[in-house]
């Protein structure tokens, strides 16, 4: 079945895949918005990253973005990074042991059906992937930067021969 770590990447990753575009999020801020601890949160992240998924960027602006298309995403690829399958023979079995497995192994194959027809895109709103960062604000809310005054004058008494 799903566990919990499962579940939790999952929501990790619809969480970072619903940010506009160019807009990372912060494990902080996942970390709030999830109700996890940072510590657990890293150790999602680093899988998922591990396997091309979301890319990091550091520093001022940093943060966790997708770096896979959400369309081609399905559920099941980041089900299975945190799923174990079940053996499809085990060593010491009886008949009571092959029914039990042989009816977990249909249910686990139906669950990945559904899983894996299943895409990000389908469950996060995708209106903000293609529009570009806003650039009238920024993230500190600083007022522009006047346009830089370069003087047009010598910097030493040797350039003053050379005046325009």
């Amino acid at each position: 079945m799903i566990s919990n770590k499962t579940d939790f990447a999952l929501k990790t990753v619809l969480a970072i895949a619903s940010q506009p575009a160019g807009r990372p999020l912060t494990t902080k801020a996942m970390s709030e918005r999830l109700n996890l601890s940072v510590s657990y949160l890293e150790s999602i992240l680093k899988s998922l990253k591990a396997h091309g998924l979301i890319r990091s960027g550091k520093g001022p602006g940093g943060g966790y973005q997708m770096d896979a298309d959400p369309s081609f995403v399905t559920v099941w690829d980041i089900a299975k990074i945190f799923e174990t399958p079940l053996p499809t023979h085990p060593e010491h079995a009886n008949e009571n042991t092959v029914l039990s497995t042989d009816f977990e192994l249909g249910l686990q194959q139906v669950i990945e059906r559904h899983l894996a027809a299943t895409t990000l895109a389908e469950l996060v709103d995708v209106r903000d992937w293609d529009a570009p960062p806003s650039t009238t604000t920024n993230r500190f809310k600083f007022k522009p930067l006047p346009e830089m005054f370069i003087p047009h004058a010598p910097n030493s008494v040797f350039q003053l021969s050379m005046r325009c």
